[in-house]
């Protein structure tokens, strides 16, 4: 099996509960494209997995049609496909909680998960701020030669033919020459004290002083044993996913504060990658015994919370993630923030599975079930993660 978001065709949890709760069959895609904003998976709360309003006209409004009503969660749970079981409800006079049967839920996302798959477009991204060649080392350009090239990776999501998106810092009326174009104004990138644009820095000069800041930090952390040429390159791209999760974690059409100081998150989303790599390589050359194939996994066996909100928040939820900013980016929309935050939730709770769950257990027999499960686990955040990379143009770290 070819481990590489579930297929489009393929009804999403949010779309299954959305036709559920319908009294009606909803033929239009596009008003369930709607009212599945209404259903929320929750990553606060333990006892529930997802929440659902239970307001006619509140799923009337979202839909843009006046003829939805609702079924009892009683009916609605009868509805629902046998990968999506329902365990409890709580049901309160405007909203219902929901939590799934763990098993047939991870059964069903790693029997069908596949990377998201673009298609051949048309679409066209120019960056408008190329013909200002005097602006070109200042930051604001710098971000927007990086959403310009991320949203051209992007591109292939879209589904759009024969467009043209249209991307600088100057107002919408300078950008948009032909009334077809698609246009995206990117906020400037300012001093987080004075909120003024910043213009006495030049890219060079703040690539600089992050390089040395990520150089000492570095220094701490990595081991002393490392090659001079390998410590040199893990500070590159350390440095340069600091610059990019700091000009990108904010939508595009907003200012942009940039600190000069390590950006936190995309340090730690690369030094957990690491460990990744850390721990399939010590599958490979440990104690093993080959690993199992992935048909012949029970993943029902990956219970545990992290395990659980791994596969039921990120893994389940790539590939719709990518297919919605895509979708977006189709009406000029630019979303490659909601990719930044994903990853750094990713992260945040990979780190808490490291730390919690050991995957390289002792191979006893009982235990290689496990140890199988969780490794195909371990494999496919990696790949998650390298897709993501490459769209935000990030070189992994192999090694600290």
């Amino acid at each position: 099996m070819e481990v590489t978001g579930i297929h489009m065709h393929e009804m999403s949890l949010q779309e299954a509960v959305v036709r559920a709760f319908s009294s009606k069959d909803i033929a239009d895609q596009l008003v369930i494209d709607k009212l599945v904003k209404l259903v929320n998976k929750t990553q606060s709360r333990d006892d529930f997995d997802v929440t659902v309003p239970l307001n006619d006209s509140t799923w009337q409004k979202c839909g843009g049609v006046g003829d939805i009503q609702l079924l009892d969660h009683k009916s609605a749970s009868s509805k629902l496909p046998q990968h999506f079981q329902v365990k409890t409800w709580q049901v309160l006079p405007n909203r219902a909680f929901l939590t799934l049967e763990r098993g047939p839920f991870v059964n069903w996302v790693f029997k069908r998960f596949k990377l998201p798959r673009g298609s051949k477009t048309e679409m066209k991204v120019i960056n408008m701020e190329l013909e200002k060649a005097s602006n070109s080392t200042n930051l604001t350009s710098l971000r927007c030669s990086m959403v310009a090239q991320i949203a051209s990776n992007l591109s292939i999501f879209s589904g759009a033919h024969k467009s043209t998106l249209k991307i600088g810092s100057s107002d919408r009326k300078y950008l948009k020459v032909d009334e077809k174009d698609l246009t995206c104004q990117i906020g400037a990138v300012v001093h987080p004290d004075t909120k003024k644009k910043i213009v006495d820095r030049t890219v060079s000069q703040v690539y600089d002083t992050l390089f040395n800041i990520q150089k000492n930090i570095l220094m701490e952390r990595s081991n002393p044993d490392m090659k001079s040429d390998q410590f040199s390159a893990n500070d590159g791209h350390l440095t340069r996913a600091n610059l990019t999760f700091q000009l990108m974690n904010s939508n595009p059409a907003s200012s942009c504060l940039m600190k000069m100081e390590d950006c936190k998150e995309a340090s730690f989303l690369l030094y957990n990658y690491t460990r990744i790599i850390h721990i399939l390589r010590g599958f490979k050359n440990g104690p093993y015994p080959k690993l199992a194939e992935a048909e012949s996994i029970d993943w029902s066996i990956l219970d545990e919370n992290e395990e659980w909100t791994l596969i039921f928040s990120y893994v389940s939820e790539y590939s719709r993630l990518i297919q919605s900013i895509g979708s977006d980016l189709a009406q000029g929309k630019l979303a490659i923030h909601r990719l930044c935050q994903f990853l750094i939730g990713l992260s945040n709770t990979f780190s808490r599975f490291y730390n919690r769950l050991p995957v390289l257990k002792e191979p006893r027999p009982n235990l290689l079930p496990l140890i199988f499960a969780r490794i195909h686990l371990v494999q496919i955040v990696q790949k998650v993660l390298d897709h993501a990379f490459s769209l935000l143009q990030l070189e992994p770290v192999s090694n600290m």
